[in-house]
């Protein structure tokens, strides 16, 4: 039981400080300071607990020893007693008839006498491990910088946030091509496709992508295709037999799906508003091809209603 006792001690003096391992790191990064020394700091200090924690226990069991008069029954040879020696001395330990040497005059209070004992040394070495922790705090914070505030803290953490979020960004616009291009229906791409647009495509496309040297883009007729895949490998690796530039050395990929997401937006401009006649061939979407085809089941659904109400009507009559 004692065993699992100081196993638990230990656990727990040990885990948050291994835990914080991380933070140390992040937070003590100085020129002079690496992972191999840091990690000795950490270790060092878990080794200096252990060390108090078994000190403490070993005074707490002579210190149940003495006052239950475990002592006065072991024969008191040399080395007993300068053992004891050790600990008392570290623990302040003295008999009870020692303290008429240590009262302090005119401090007696409801028969409570007030005892001039020094604290004893443990609590003296923690005091001024907390002193010496205070300058070293002091120094490297307030008057070298050698560590980071809490501002330069917040700032590369923000710093290392955004460089992330590029990293990722940059990863998802490389798996951006004509296999896995998807035309967006958020503002924000359509608005950034636009402008694009409106600096590239729009002096052969003109205002809206009606058309002029360029096809007309707003209408269901294309020449090389309707599908998202097919217009962004226009867009990517152009047609150059009809003066269509390639642009994938000058736009990336996310520029160029955002160009195709504004133009799967335009509003259709006919040639009777000044829009290009339609060119190449008709193109329908699977949803289109779906909505007619529901559109058409629904009408013979109809008519097949229609023509049974008029034979039944029919037939009543006879």
């Amino acid at each position: 039981m004692k065993a699992r006792s100081i196993l638990t001690l230990i656990l727990t003096l040990a885990f948050p400080v291994l835990s914080m391992a991380e933070g140390f790191q992040e937070v003590m990064e100085t020129p002079w300071i690496n992972d191999k020394i840091l990690m000795v700091l950490i270790y060092a200090v878990i080794a200096v607990l252990l060390i108090i924690l078994l000190i403490l226990y070993g005074a707490l069991k002579h210190m149940k020893n003495y006052t239950q008069g475990g002592f006065a029954q072991e024969e008191e040879t040399e080395e007993n007693v300068n053992k004891f020696r050790g600990v008392e001395r570290f623990l302040q330990l003295k008999p009870l008839s020692s303290d008429k040497d240590t009262v302090i005059e005119d401090h007696n209070y409801d028969g409570i006498q007030e005892l001039d004992n020094p604290p004893p040394p443990w609590f003296m070495f923690l005091f001024y491990g907390t002193v010496v922790f205070a300058i070293v705090y002091l120094m490297g914070y307030t008057f070298t910088g050698s560590w980071p505030n809490q501002e330069e803290e917040y700032i590369a953490e923000i710093e290392q946030a955004e460089a992330a979020q590029q990293e990722f960004l940059a990863d998802q616009e490389a798996s951006i091509d004509e296999n896995s291009v998807v035309a967006s229906t958020e503002e924000a791409d359509i608005s950034a496709g636009s402008a694009i647009y409106i600096s590239k495509c729009q002096v052969c496309h003109l205002e809206g992508g009606k058309g002029m040297t360029g096809p007309n883009l707003t209408d269901d007729y294309w020449i090389n295709g309707g599908t998202d895949s097919e217009i962004f490998k226009v867009i990517k690796y152009g047609v150059l037999e009809k003066g269509m530039i390639s642009w994938q050395d000058q736009l990336t990929p996310k520029m160029m799906q955002d160009v195709l997401s504004y133009i799967k937006s335009m509003e259709y401009i006919g040639p009777e508003n000044g829009g290009l006649a339609p060119q190449g061939e008709l193109f329908e979407s699977t949803a289109q091809v779906s909505d007619d085809t529901e559109a058409d089941e629904a009408t013979d659904s109809d008519e097949e209603g229609s023509a049974d109400d008029v034979t039944n009507e029919a037939a009543a009559s006879e």
